[in-house]
């Protein structure tokens, strides 16, 4: 999540030579504070702030806030719809 963001502000060059330099299943957290820009860094902290607002003021779940503040080193979307929870259910099933 925090990654498509800092691509969409910072460019997909600078997100991709941060991601090699900290490896590709470093956090994201460290990824965000450790690209080059200030902006881009901002920019994403603002972005992931607004949205999460935005979901619990909805009545949103915050499954990507939640999995980044218990450590998971990356967050997906599609955890706060459960897309991506049924998804892998319907894939570990066999189906």
């Amino acid at each position: 999540m925090l990654r498509t963001v800092a691509a969409y502000n910072g460019g997909p060059s600078v997100l991709l030579k941060t991601v090699a330099q900290l490896g590709e299943d470093c956090d994201s957290l460290l990824l965000i504070e450790s690209l080059p820009a200030q902006e881009t860094r901002n920019y994403v902290e603002r972005v992931a702030a607004a949205y999460w607002q935005y979901r619990r003021m909805f009545g949103g779940e915050t499954k990507t806030l939640d999995a980044l503040a218990t450590g998971q080193k990356l967050a997906d979307f599609r955890l706060d719809d459960g897309i991506l929870a049924s998804s892998l259910t319907y894939s570990l099933a066999g189906n």
